[in-house]
């Protein structure tokens, strides 16, 4: 640990500075993503809202476990004033894309990685992003998803836990399908999708070059989407998984175990700024609330 501090002491300041800023502005490239899908409901949200309620999101994806945790509060908090079911649609499609856009950018840098990067990680990497995308478009694709929903609900739908969960995916596919009808604003936010995942992995380029870590970058292009699938796994802030990951994939090029955790313990730093700002912006908004409450209770 003493060494892993030590690492993360000695970063380049002005490459880590870029590297938190880099993934602000990626943050609020999201909320863009999100705004895109849900402007086809509604007209009455602003972009700064859907900023403001991104950042409080990252905020309590510090504590909540999951990285889902954030999304919870994001579509409770709109929900309180679109349709419920849309502002959870969005919300999931809004993370779906943003996954399947990881995917996609790893199978495009395969090609470029074969020969620079361990045969073990491109090929756990590749079917990994090939099953996820194809996930991904089944659930897209409402009528063959619902279709293999009711066929499972019709012949399972009678067991009292399996009802219940083929019924919720029953109407999350139901939500999915009436937001993803809008396949051009579905196209535009999976394009902003790319565009941020292609910050997130400049970002830990960036922080490995600061770190020193004799890493090629083409490899970033395939260890981002494992790290940020295993975030979405049960943990506090991805407290242990994302170091795990981390030392486990760099070990393959010879990394040290300490300076492996230093970059993850780097890269999670953006994140807990991200927080902070959130922190801030929740009570500010927590306070205005009250206020708007209380006026019309004084008149």
């Amino acid at each position: 640990v003493g060494a892993a501090t030590n690492s993360l002491l000695s970063i380049n300041m002005a490459g880590f500075i870029i590297a938190v800023v880099l993934f602000q502005i990626g943050v609020a490239g999201r909320a863009v993503r999100w705004w895109v899908l849900l402007r086809s409901h509604t007209d009455a949200l602003s972009i700064m809202k859907l900023v403001r309620l991104y950042f409080i999101g990252m905020f309590f994806n510090l504590f909540l476990p999951t990285g889902f945790g954030g999304d919870v509060v994001r579509a409770a908090e709109l929900g309180t004033e679109i349709d419920k079911a849309t502002s959870a649609a969005t919300v999931l499609l809004d993370r779906m894309l943003g996954i399947m856009a990881l995917f996609a950018m790893a199978l495009v840098g395969m090609p470029l990685a074969v020969g620079q990067v361990e045969a073990q990680l491109l090929l756990l990497t590749g079917v990994i992003s090939v099953v996820g995308l194809a996930g991904g478009l089944l659930v897209l694709n409402g009528r063959i998803f619902g279709a293999i929903l009711n066929w499972l609900y019709e012949r399972f739908g009678k067991v009292k836990f399996v009802g219940k969960l083929l019924g919720a995916l029953r109407k999350f596919n139901t939500a999915i399908a009436l937001v993803g009808k809008d396949y051009r604003a579905v196209w535009y936010a999976f394009g902003i999708s790319l565009i941020f995942n292609a910050l997130l992995v400049l970002m830990h380029i960036i922080l490995s070059e600061s770190l020193q870590l004799d890493v090629v970058p083409i490899a970033y292009l395939l260890i981002v989407p494992l790290v940020s699938i295993l975030l979405l796994v049960p943990s506090i802030a991805g407290i242990g998984v994302r170091e795990g990951v981390f030392v486990l994939l760099l070990g393959t090029y010879g990394a040290d175990k300490d300076t492996s955790l230093a970059l993850a313990v780097s890269a999670f730093l953006p994140n807990l700024v991200s927080g902070v700002i959130g922190w801030v912006w929740y009570i500010a908004y927590s306070i205005q609330k009250r206020s708007d409450t209380a006026q019309p209770a004084a008149q």
